[in-house]
C-alpha cells in the first residue's frame, strides 16, 4: 500500500507551502533542533511555574499543604516509592502484612518509573513529590512543543504556544486540587498527533518521513515506529487521560472509515488509522486486564460506590469553558469568573475548567471558524485565494475542529461523558477534565491562524513576544495568591518520627490508632483523611512498620478490621509482635479518650513512653512492654 498521497489529493492541498515536521527525521542535526527546542518548551515551563507559585529551595523539602487530604495521600505513596516500585508490595506499612498499590488505581505505570528513578538521587517522599510536581510543567512544555511542530508550525510558534499550553490555569488548579497525576497532562499533546495521524496522509506528521523510505520494508518500519511509541505512551499514563484520547482517537477514526466507504477507492486510506486506533485500544486493555489481576489478595472492586448519576454532577459548564479564569492577572479578566461562581447554584459540585484567556479567544475563533466551513461560499482549499480563506479550509484545521467537538460534546453536562456512565462505567466521572484536551485543540486552531496570517520575520517575532507578555500575565500572575502552596514543616510528625526511630529497633511494628482503612476513608475528628502517614513520610530511617496503609479489599487489610474490642486488640497486638503504640489524639477530639481502654489492654495508657511538644500534644508513643 502506497504510503504518499496521491495526485489528485495533492490538487485540493493548500498552495502555500507546508514545512514537514519530520521530514528530514533521518537528519540528525534537524533532531537534535527539534530536541533541543522541546527541552527549551519543557525548561521555561517549570521555570515560569516555580516562580508563579513562589517555590524555593527550602520549600522543596517541605509539605505544600495545598490540595488538602489528598496531597497528603500522595506524599504517602511517593514515600513509599522511594522504598519499593510503585506497584510492588511496601512492608513497611500495612503492618503486619504490607501495602501493595497495585491494587489501586494511584500510580500510572510512566510515574511510577519516573518516581522510581527520582527515588535514586532524591532524600525523602516530600522532595519526590514536589520535584515531580514541578517536573509536570516540564513535560507538558516538551510534549505540547512536538504536538505544535506536528501541525508544521514553525518553530517559534510552537514553543510560546508549548509554552502557554504548559502553563494553562487547570493545571495549577489540578495541583491545587492534590492532583499531581492529573496535572501531569503530558500525554494529551501527544493524544493529538494521534489524532493528526489517525486523520489521514494529509494531516500526518509522519507521512513525509515515511513516504522518503526506500524500500517497502522500511516505510512499513517507520509506519509502526510512532504508532508503537506513541500508543504506548498514551494508553499507560493516567487514566483518564488515556480514556479521552480512545474517545478523541476513536471518534475521529469512526468519521474516517465512514468517508472511507463513501468515497471510491477510500477505504484504502482508512487502513493505517485503523491500526493505529486498534493498537491504542488494544494497550489500554492489556494494562486494564493486567491490573485487574487479584494476585490472592485483592479480594473486591477498588471503586464500588460511584454512580452513573455522578458523572453530570461532575460535567463540565460551558460558562467555566468560555470565561477566563479567576486566577488571570488582569483583574478585569478575572471579574466575570468570580462573579460567576460566587453566584451561580448550578452544579456546585463540579470542577471548574479554569480556562485561559488565550483558549478562550482561539475558542471564539474555532466557533467562527466552524461557521464559516459550513456556509462558505467559495470552493475547496485549492481554490481559496487570500490567506484566510486557506486558513478556514486547512486540513489542519478541519481536524482540530472535528476532535474540539467531539472533545465538547464529552465535556458538557448530560453530554456523552453521562452516556458512557449509563451504559459502560461510572468510574470516569470528572468529564469536566476533558477541558485541557478541548484548550489543545483550540489553542492549535489558533497558531494555525497565528502562524498563517503573521508570516513576515520581525513582525511576527514581535507579535509571538506580544502572545507571550500577555499569556504569561494572564496564566501566572495571580496563581501566588489564588494557590499558595503553604509549605509547612510539620514539627510535630518529625518530632514523633524522630523520637520513633530513636526508641525502637529496625523492623519494630508500630500499630497506629485510630485504626483506619486505605484509602479515601474520610476525616476522623481533627485529623485528616491521611493524616496517619504522616509519621512514616517523616521516618528518616525508613526501617520502622507502620500498621496505617493496607489496602482495602485486600487480605493485607484484613488484620486489623473491625477491631473495637480491648481484648481482641490485645491479642493482635501481641500475635503481630509489635513494640509500639502511636495514638494520634486529633483523631478523638470530638468523642474524648476512647483509644485508652484498647491501650490499657497492652500497657499502662496513662504513662506515655514520648508525647510530643507542640501545643496540643498531638501524639502519644507507648512502647509494648518486653514479652507480649
Amino acid at each position: 500500500m502506497s504510503s504518499a498521497p496521491s495526485r489528485a489529493a495533492e490538487s485540493v492541498q493548500p498552495t502555500e507551502p507546508r514545512r514537514g515536521f519530520v521530514r528530514s527525521f533521518a537528519s540528525w542535526p534537524f533532531v537534535l533542533r527539534e530536541l533541543l527546542l522541546a527541552l527549551l518548551s519543557g525548561l521555561v515551563s517549570i521555570v515560569l511555574a516555580a516562580v508563579a507559585l513562589g517555590v524555593t529551595r527550602g520549600s522543596l523539602g517541605e509539605r505544600w499543604q495545598t490540595g488538602g487530604a489528598d496531597q497528603v495521600l500522595h506524599y504517602q505513596i511517593f514515600s513509599s516509592a522511594m522504598h519499593t516500585f510503585p506497584y510492588f508490595p511496601n512492608s513497611q506499612l500495612g503492618f503486619p502484612a504490607v501495602q501493595n498499590l497495585f491494587f489501586a488505581p494511584l500510580f500510572d505505570l510512566w510515574s511510577a518509573i519516573e518516581v522510581w528513578v527520582l527515588s535514586a538521587v532524591l532524600p525523602n517522599g516530600i522532595y519526590a513529590l514536589n520535584i515531580y510536581n514541578l517536573l509536570s510543567f516540564f513535560a507538558v512544555g516538551f510534549t505540547a512543543y512536538a504536538f505544535f511542530r506536528a501541525l508544521t508550525l514553525r518553530r517559534l510558534t510552537s514553543v510560546v504556544f508549548g509554552v502557554a499550553f504548559a502553563l494553562i490555569p487547570y493545571h495549577f488548579y489540578q495541583l491545587q486540587l492534590g492532583h499531581p497525576f492529573l496535572s501531569n497532562y503530558w500525554a494529551v499533546p501527544l493524544s493529538g498527533i494521534l489524532v493528526l495521524m489517525v486523520a489521514g496522509e494529509r494531516t500526518d506528521p509522519f507521512s513525509a518521513w515515511i513516504g522518503r523510505a526506500t524500500t517497502r520494508s522500511m516505510r512499513r518500519a517507520r509506519r509502526w515506529v510512532p504508532i508503537l511509541v506513541l500508543c504506548a505512551l498514551v494508553a499507560w499514563t493516567q487514566s483518564y487521560y488515556f480514556v479521552f484520547a480512545c474517545l478523541i482517537v476513536g471518534g475521529i477514526w469512526a468519521v474516517k472509515l465512514v468517508l472511507s466507504f463513501v468515497t471510491s477507492g477510500g477505504w484504502r486510506r482508512a487502513a493505517w488509522p485503523t491500526v493505529t486506533t486498534f493498537v491504542l485500544v488494544g494497550l489500554v486493555g492489556v494494562q486494564l486486564a493486567v491490573l485487574s489481576l487479584n494476585l490472592g489478595d485483592r479480594f473486591s472492586t477498588y471503586f464500588t460506590a460511584r454512580l452513573a448519576i455522578e458523572s453530570e454532577l461532575y460535567g463540565g459548564k460551558v460558562m467555566n469553558l468560555l470565561l477566563p479564569s479567576s486566577t488571570s492577572g488582569f483583574p478585569l479578566l478575572a471579574k466575570p469568573s468570580i462573579d460567576y461562581d460566587a453566584t451561580s447554584t448550578v452544579l456546585t459540585t463540579t470542577e471548574s475548567a479554569v480556562t485561559a484567556t488565550l483558549v478562550t479567544i482561539a475558542l471564539i475563533l474555532a466557533l467562527a471558524t466552524l461557521l464559516v466551513r459550513l456556509l462558505r461560499s467559495y470552493g475547496p482549499a485549492g481554490t481559496a485565494t487570500t490567506r484566510l480563506q486557506r486558513f478556514t479550509l486547512d486540513d489542519r484545521v478541519g481536524v482540530l475542529l472535528a476532535a474540539l467537538v467531539g472533545a465538547f460534546l464529552f465535556f458538557v453536562v448530560s453530554g456523552l461523558g453521562a452516556l458512557i456512565a449509563f451504559a459502560v462505567t461510572p468510574e470516569i466521572r470528572a468529564w469536566t477534565r476533558m477541558s485541557v484536551v478541548i484548550s489543545l485543540f483550540a489553542l492549535g486552531i489558533l497558531a494555525i491562524f497565528f502562524d498563517s496570517l503573521v508570516r513576515r520575520g520581525w513582525i511576527r517575532v514581535v507579535a509571538l513576544a506580544a502572545v507571550a507578555l500577555f499569556a504569561g500575565v494572564d496564566q501566572l500572575a495571580g496563581i501566588q495568591a489564588s494557590y499558595p502552596i503553604q509549605a509547612t514543616d510539620d514539627v510535630a510528625q518529625r518530632e514523633i518520627a524522630a523520637k520513633t526511630d530513636s526508641l525502637l529497633g529496625p523492623g519494630c511494628g508500630v500499630v497506629e490508632l485510630p485504626l483506619k482503612s486505605f484509602p479515601e476513608s474520610g476525616n476522623i475528628g481533627k485529623m485528616g483523611d491521611y493524616d496517619e502517614a504522616l509519621p512514616y513520610i517523616y521516618d528518616e530511617k525508613s526501617d520502622l512498620e507502620w500498621s496505617y496503609g493496607a489496602v482495602a479489599g485486600t487480605h493485607s487489610a484484613d488484620f486489623w478490621y473491625g477491631v473495637t474490642d480491648p481484648s481482641v486488640f490485645a491479642s493482635k497486638v501481641e500475635s503481630s509482635k509489635a513494640c509500639a503504640i502511636l495514638v494520634d489524639t486529633y483523631a478523638y477530639s470530638d468523642s474524648g479518650a476512647t483509644w485508652q481502654p484498647l491501650v490499657a489492654a497492652v500497657t499502662d495508657a496513662n504513662s506515655p513512653t514520648f508525647t510530643t511538644s507542640d501545643a496540643d500534644h498531638r501524639y502519644e508513643l507507648f512502647v509494648v512492654p518486653a514479652g507480649r
